[in-house]
């Protein structure tokens, strides 16, 4: 197997966009093909005038002929020192952005997405009531309140957030793991919407309640409170009340909404059987493509700050040019 030549990639890349014929002004590495029509409808709807052309793998050839495509972070990283008006990188923020000080940003010519990760914007809570409403063709808006749902259940899950925080930023030293913390906030795959999901909130409280009795010779009462100062410190708004847009993308997409969308539209669904008898619709298998296609979230206040960057970005380009 050779190595990668990233520089020579890069090169690449920024070469073609003179070579006649070809239509785009400047290349965009990505994570993955998924995250093309994010990015694209992003910069599309923010006044990114150049016509972009995404790329989103890496293609290593192996001495027998057989080929591998990298994705991911990591090797979308690897063009950062190569990056510059026309080879742009867009990543997800992870959990990086709140434990590691070395993060690339727009002044590296790269773009991210401040939430932990696309997914988070497609679980946006003002957005969800209308993708479970939509899904299975309801308009029975008061069945259940989303947006307080995902507020409560953010500000149970805030302290075990923070405690989490504080074990990344001791890396390799962690006393609390990401699947550790993945586990502990994960919603169950059915449950009951009474009172606006409130057994199911009361369970989640207490294992967060467990979990931090478990972790807390692990801390001090100064850590948290410094660590607290310090996310607040990084400009990004995060509250008890928003934390749900900060954790694992994954877990928040897959364990908590999928799950309260398809509870709420269980329920939905069985008060229209009731009204109007049989309906043909797996409204499990209609919230899951209806979230997938999500894409109303773009008043989240975390896309100011995409749009900023998209302004800071112009002003780089024209300064350089």
């Amino acid at each position: 197997m050779r190595m990668l030549d990233f520089n020579a990639l890069a090169n690449l890349y920024k070469n073609a966009i003179d070579l006649p014929g070809v239509d785009f002004d400047v290349v965009c590495i990505l994570e993955d093909n998924e995250d093309q029509h994010f990015w694209k409808d992003v910069f599309d709807k923010n006044g990114f005038s150049l016509k972009s052309k995404f790329i989103s793998y890496t293609r290593e050839t192996y001495a027998d002929g057989s080929i591998n495509d990298r994705t991911g972070k990591e090797t979308v990283l690897n063009y950062r020192p190569y990056a510059d008006k026309k080879l742009i990188l867009c990543i997800d923020s992870d959990y990086d952005l709140l434990t590691k000080t070395d993060n690339p940003n727009i002044n590296n010519w790269v773009f991210q997405t401040y939430a932990h990760s696309i997914e988070n914007y497609k679980c946006y809570s003002p957005s969800l009531m209308d993708v479970c409403l939509n899904a299975v063709n309801s308009a029975d808006r008061n069945l259940f309140d989303i947006e307080k749902f995902l507020r409560e259940y953010s500000s149970i899950i805030y302290p075990l957030f923070i405690v989490f925080i504080i074990s990344e930023r001791k890396a390799p030293n962690r006393f609390f793991t990401v699947d550790q913390f993945s586990n502990e906030i994960m919603l169950r795959g059915n449950f009951n919407i009474k009172n606006n999901g409130k057994a199911e909130l009361e369970a989640l409280r207490e294992r967060v309640s467990n979990q931090l009795n478990v972790l807390n010779e692990y801390y001090t009462n100064p850590e948290i409170e410094n660590t607290e100062q310090y996310i607040h410190n990084l400009g990004l708004d995060i509250s008890p009340e928003n934390v749900y847009l900060f954790v694992k993308g994954h877990t928040l997409y897959d364990s908590v909404t999928l799950p309260t969308l398809r509870s709420i539209s269980k329920t939905l669904l069985n008060n229209k059987i009731r009204e109007s008898g049989p309906i043909q619709i797996n409204s499990s298998e209609a919230v899951k493509e209806s979230l997938s296609k999500n894409t109303n979230f773009y008043n989240c206040f975390l896309m100011d700050k995409i749009r900023s960057d998209i302004g800071v970005f112009k002003t780089k380009i024209n300064s350089t040019t």
